[in-house]
């Protein structure tokens, strides 16, 4: 039997074992992150069905989907192309694809796709998806996966751009290069949150559903924006972490933002810019009535829960990704937890110089005249 003396630092140096383990595990993390995001990713087969994503109302973007879809279909691929809003399609209708994107030879590769179709088969059957527009249109391809998400290949067809990486003019290289590239490509794989809206209990037979039932979830890849709607009061929202009380917001709203949306509306009420490889959870107020509510960045380990209390003047709206409107009566509440469905984008170069590239051509980020140095004076 050890000395009683020696019990103490006996345990002591378990403890100290133990710190020392936790240590290495999180360097270890850190260590696998960035293998991850130096990862190359390789084809297991070639790709056989590509999903486009396009705006079906802008006639000079339908005029660049039919030259895809047709450059597509002559290598060999089946090309998925988007149903109008007016008439759905189904994945295996063909009305409107002969007179509006390929000839009719080749009809019998080009199938139209709805949003039923990428909600239940299209993350099995699609082998990447291609997105002709801007930000939103990605967005909006994001918003059709609220699953699994297959890789993205984002071409620059809108106003600011800075999801959407790769030139239209140089489609054909950037699809081959991706494609045949048997070293792999540089993937993003950007962080969702998993949003789901509680329901206060209601008297049997009340309606309170108000644009969502209670439970139902929703994945963003942009931000989620909890706000006053057309109230003329203030919001007045309490905000939890782990189920701990952070606060009581008192303002026209708070955004809360993944990395992806951390140049959207959340750098406009003043949140940071925040690298798309960073897991985090931003969370700014919209004009707060107080002069000490900054913005914060959370880990996404946190879950943060938006209650609108009981006693609140008015209800709140909520928006998922500039999609959904839901409104939130007294009672009600907003959780956020960080997604395990991220969504795959391809990068032209890698992830840092994408981001940083977009910073510079979208936002003119840090651009002023360099100063002069001083000229040695000869006498």
């Amino acid at each position: 039997m050890l000395p009683v003396a020696a019990r103490p630092r006996s345990a002591k140096s378990r403890r100290i074992s133990s710190h020392i383990e936790l240590a290495r595990t999180a360097v270890g993390l850190r260590e696998i992150a960035k293998k991850i995001g130096r990862a190359q990713m390789v084809w297991v087969s070639p790709p056989r069905t590509v999903l486009i994503v396009t705006k079906v109302h802008d006639s000079s973007l339908v005029r660049m989907t039919k030259d895809v879809s047709a450059w597509l279909i002559n290598r060999g691929m089946n090309s998925d192309a988007p149903g109008t809003p007016t008439e759905p399609a189904s994945p295996t209708s063909t009305k409107s694809s002969t007179s509006i994107l390929v000839s009719a030879k080749r009809v019998d590769r080009l199938l139209l796709w709805d949003d039923e179709y990428c909600a239940t088969r299209g993350a099995q059957e699609v082998d990447f998806v291609i997105t002709l527009g801007g930000d939103g249109t990605v967005l909006y391809a994001a918003w059709l996966f609220q699953d699994k998400c297959p890789p993205m290949i984002p071409f620059h067809l809108g106003s600011l751009g800075f999801l959407t990486v790769f030139d239209f003019a140089n489609f054909r290289k950037s699809i081959t290069d991706i494609v045949e590239n048997e070293a792999g490509v540089r993937m993003n794989f950007r962080m969702r949150f998993s949003c789901t809206v509680h329901r206060r209990r209601t008297a049997e037979g009340e309606d309170d559903s108000a644009g969502a039932r209670d439970g139902e979830t929703f994945q963003i890849l942009n931000d989620l924006v909890v706000d006053r709607g057309p109230s003329p009061y203030m919001s007045q929202l309490e905000l939890y972490g782990n189920d701990r009380h952070l606060t009581t917001v008192q303002a026209d709203g708070l955004a809360v933002a993944t990395p992806t949306g951390s140049t959207a509306y959340s750098l406009s009420a003043g949140g940071s810019l925040v690298h798309p490889d960073v897991s985090a959870i931003l969370v700014s107020p919209i004009c707060p009535h107080t002069l000490s509510f900054r913005p914060m960045i959370f880990p996404d380990t946190f879950e943060l829960r938006i209650c609108v209390p009981e006693d609140s003047r008015a209800t709140a709206w909520a928006s998922f990704d500039g999609r959904r409107r839901v409104q939130l009566r007294q009672g009600d509440s907003v959780t956020v937890v960080a997604s395990p469905s991220p969504v795959p984008t391809v990068c032209e170069v890698d992830q840092s110089a994408d981001w940083f590239n977009g910073l510079e051509r979208c936002l003119g980020w840090n651009k002023r005249e360099r100063q002069k140095a001083f000229k040695t004076s000869e006498w």
